[in-house]
Order: structure tokens, then C-alpha cells, then sequence
């Protein structure tokens, strides 16, 4: 859903949650709401143009996927024709990039899982080292048997 910074803001006011978090990461007991959310809501936007989402190479990338993706559309439609042509082929997403900073799938997912990871208190090691717990013997009673 798409809203304004000024909605997010009068909806974060009367949120009994929001302002002592605000407090506390403003670090000051006087916090202005707006400019905050316009902060936190700025720090984790996404632009909806693709040419202000990628790189130019990005861009080449995102263009010959919309390209594939609409044949598919075809093909899957059961239009004429759309079954004989061979489908191009598409880059892959995490070909090298001459920026460094790019965010790809495969460093967002790892990003994700960090932050769960931190979110947990754990660490990656501490999940490589995890075992269930090993299987009982015997029967399971039921519930409810004598």
C-alpha cells in the first residue's frame, strides 16, 4: 500500500509502542515524529524505477528477463507461433559486476540470515554445530490410554 510520510507519522503518534522506541533511538526524551519516519522509511526504501533499482549493466539484465518472461507469458497462453521460437538466453543474476556494491540474491539472503541470526543471539557456528536430538526407543502410548 502506498501512503505518505505525514500518514506513517500520525499512525506512529498514536501507536502505544512507537514513542518509547522513538525515545530510545533518538536518545532524547523530545522526539519529532516525521522527520524519524521519514528517516526509518527512507533508510529501507526501494526505489520503483528499475533504472534507479540497477546498474546500467543491471538494467541490460532486468530488460532481457522482462523479454523472456513475456514469451513465456506467450508460450504458456497457447499463442501461435510462441512454442517454436527458443526462449533467449537470460543472464544470470549473479554474473560479475563491475560495481562491488551491488546487492545480489544471493548477499541479500545471507544479510537475512545474519540478521536473524543476530536477532537470536547465535552465530553461524552455532547453528553448523546444532543436532535434534536423537530419537527415542520403544512405543509411543497414546494419549488418553490406560
Amino acid at each position: 500500500m502506498i501512503t505518505t510520510v505525514a500518514r506513517l507519522a500520525a499512525e506512529a503518534r498514536t501507536g502505544p509502542e512507537f514513542m518509547p522506541v522513538a525515545r530510545l533511538y533518538a536518545g532524547r526524551d523530545e522526539v519529532y515524529v516525521a522527520p524519524l519516519v521519514d528517516e526509518l522509511a527512507m533508510s529501507e526504501a526501494v526505489p520503483y524505477l528499475a533504472a534507479l533499482r540497477y546498474t546500467d549493466l543491471g538494467v541490460r539484465k532486468y530488460a532481457q528477463w522482462l523479454q523472456t518472461w513475456e514469451l513465456q507469458r506467450r508460450e504458456d497462453a497457447g499463442e501461435d507461433g510462441a512454442r517454436s521460437r527458443p526462449l533467449p538466453s537470460t543472464p544470470w543474476y549473479d554474473e560479475p559486476d563491475p560495481d562491488p556494491a551491488l546487492d545480489r540474491p544471493g548477499s541479500q539472503i545471507a544479510s537475512l540470515v545474519d540478521a536473524e541470526l543476530r536477532a537470536l543471539h547465535l552465530t553461524a557456528d552455532d547453528i553448523a554445530k546444532w543436532r535434534p536430538e536423537p530419537a527415542r526407543r520403544g512405543r509411543w502410548r497414546r494419549v488418553g490410554s490406560v
